[in-house]
């Protein structure tokens, strides 16, 4: 399940944050599951969405489990649709990868992290816009449904990492309080399907 308090995951010998929804090379899908989570619940909702057919256990090794890993599930994948696949891959990976006993890397994972969380909510600021939208108006909608601060360089970087990997995109100009013309930014097709199962993954 997809929680902004999920523990880091491991797969081989990298470290991922909230690893819910992973491509691996394979052509499998890596889900990790929080402790306590309702594993049924989330394979269910992905089977009925065609992205699996079956899924299997693959524990965690006893001194990852004393690391706060938790169980890892392998699963085939079924009509599964690449675009969003590898958007959803790609979204889970702008945080950097690091090793828990590394001061300093711990630390960069850390901030990396919360980066991918902010990414995460920049996406749904998007996908609950009835209109395209600014950065200034990003940064104004993120304080206000977050109770943030109005950091506009912090959204604005999420958004452009958002736009890099295709699920926000450009949606002409219009102009900024100030009246200068400004770039307006929408949610795309990938990135509407993208949210819609997270936010699956959460009910």
């Amino acid at each position: 399940m997809i929680r902004d308090t999920h523990p880091l995951f491991r797969c081989g010998e990298q470290l991922y944050g909230a690893a819910d929804l992973r491509e691996l090379p394979n052509g499998a899908l890596l889900l990790g599951v929080r402790e306590g989570g309702s594993v049924e619940h989330l394979m269910k909702c992905l089977c009925a969405d065609g992205w699996i057919t079956s899924g299997k256990l693959g524990h965690s090794t006893s001194a990852e489990i004393a690391e706060g890993f938790v169980a890892l599930f392998l699963l085939e994948c079924a009509n599964a649709r690449p675009a969003t696949e590898t958007a959803l891959a790609k979204l889970d990976r702008l945080e950097a990868h690091a090793r828990l006993g590394d001061p300093q890397t711990s630390h960069e994972a850390a901030r990396a992290v919360a980066a991918r969380e902010v990414a995460r909510k920049v996406l749904a600021i998007f996908a609950n816009q009835d209109a395209p939208i600014s950065d200034e108006q990003l940064t104004a909608c993120y304080a206000d449904a977050y109770d943030a601060p109005a950091v506009s360089s912090s959204y604005r970087s999420r958004r452009s990492e958002l736009a890099n990997i295709g699920l926000v995109e450009k949606a002409g100009r219009g102009k900024n309080k100030a009246g200068r013309r400004v770039r307006l930014w929408q949610i795309s097709e990938k990135g509407r399907e993208v949210y819609e199962l997270i936010r699956r993954a959460q009910a």
